[in-house]
């Protein structure tokens, strides 16, 4: 449980330690709206936990991480430009940004709760 804390604190820490712009950015054409970006983001982070477990070098696994965002982003009928723009674009409003993360934390943490009780 104390390894799940400290993988949430660094979900949270690039939304909480970058600061938010305070220009009036215009959102992208194809602006992925905030349900997406969690669903998203949830199995981004799975994929990197999944990831950072195996064994091996950091070149193999940058590999096998870039064949599950492609994966991800297919799966989810978007590309990784669209993905890296509503990223960006959200990024600048750090109060919608801060409730992504929410929303992804709490999805994250009943993926664990739903995989303890399946044991």
């Amino acid at each position: 449980m104390k390894q799940l804390k400290v993988f949430i604190l660094a979900l949270l820490l690039p939304a909480v330690l970058l600061p938010a712009c305070t220009d009036n950015i215009e959102p992208p054409e194809e602006l992925l709206d905030q349900k997406t970006m969690v669903e998203v983001m949830v199995e981004i982070h799975i994929a990197e936990s999944k990831i950072n477990e195996m064994r091996g070098g950091q070149e193999k696994k940058n590999l096998l991480f870039d064949a599950y965002e492609k994966e991800i982003f297919v799966k989810n009928g978007i590309d990784s430009t669209t993905y890296r723009q509503s990223y960006d674009f959200y990024m600048n409003d750090l109060e919608t940004m801060t409730d992504i993360y929410e929303q992804v934390v709490d999805s994250l943490n009943q993926l664990q709760i739903d995989v303890n009780q399946d044991k």
